[in-house]
């Protein structure tokens, strides 16, 4: 059987300026990752579930990743933002199947690129490959073809399930 996958960017749990950099609805840092940590485990009821991480996971500190960590239903898999670098050392690495700078993920019809940033050109992208990303925390005013932003500012603050990309057309 295989595992249902996910997708998701730009958590930054513990990040108490990204509510007014990106002018989220949450009073705090604490209620921000209290929602998040609900909304991830409501939609992501099965523990060994995959989830793709495209960065900016956790604001800079390795104990808060792992204290975030073990509340996340999951398999955890980053592709590392610019945020991550800090955080994401040590024992916090452990918290992860893997950490890469990018991933292309191959299903049975396509295939996949998943970076942190946007990027206009990916492996393949002539030939029918998509790409994930995350970073810019809105929807692009010239989005590329086949390029599709998964931050959770624009997904209700929750990973996306990747056949919900399928049933929008979008895969």
């Amino acid at each position: 059987m295989n595992p249902e996958i996910y997708v998701t960017a730009d958590t930054h749990f513990f990040h108490a300026n990204i509510i007014k950099h990106c002018n989220r609805p949450f009073k705090n840092v604490w209620e921000m990752n209290e929602v998040m940590i609900d909304n991830w485990n409501r939609t992501i009821p099965v523990k060994n579930s995959w989830v793709y991480i495209l960065g900016d996971y956790v604001w800079r500190n390795k104990m808060k990743v792992i204290e975030v960590s073990k509340r996340l239903n999951g398999q955890k898999f980053l592709v590392r933002g610019n945020h991550d670098f800090r955080s994401v050392k040590g024992e916090a690495q452990k918290c992860f199947q893997w950490i890469k700078d990018l991933y292309e993920l191959k299903l049975a019809k396509t295939s996949i690129i998943m970076c942190h940033y946007p990027m206009r050109s990916w492996p393949r992208s002539h030939h029918g490959s998509y790409h994930f990303y995350g970073h810019t925390h809105k929807l692009d005013s010239i989005p590329e073809r086949r390029t599709f932003n998964v931050g959770v500012d624009l997904w209700d603050y929750r990973p996306l399930h990747i056949e919900e990309l399928v049933d929008n057309n979008l895969l």
